[in-house]
């Protein structure tokens, strides 16, 4: 088809790099109960727009239903993630 328009065809595309790795994650635990989660990632250059699912559960696991807020807040600081602010 480009042969017979008189143009050249086009060159395959290089494979995109994998996007970043999220880090520096923020957890906000609001006084309704809510949680904003917000963290920073950069991409390698022509990477676009990356996605990113975020997955809540309905139910807690067994280990961890008798947490206190204080507890979660713990957990998750020592993981790694930085909390603004928890509902006392």
């Amino acid at each position: 088809m480009y042969q017979a328009a008189g143009i050249p065809a086009p060159a395959d595309r290089s494979p995109r790099p994998a996007p970043g790795t999220p880090m520096g994650f923020k957890v906000e635990l609001r006084q309704n109960g809510d949680i904003t989660l917000s963290f920073k990632c950069p991409h390698p250059p022509r990477t676009g727009e990356a996605i990113y699912r975020v997955e809540r559960r309905l139910t807690l696991p067994r280990a961890v239903k008798h947490w206190s807020l204080t507890t979660l807040r713990e957990k998750l600081i020592k993981i790694g993630a930085k909390v603004v602010r928890h509902a006392r």
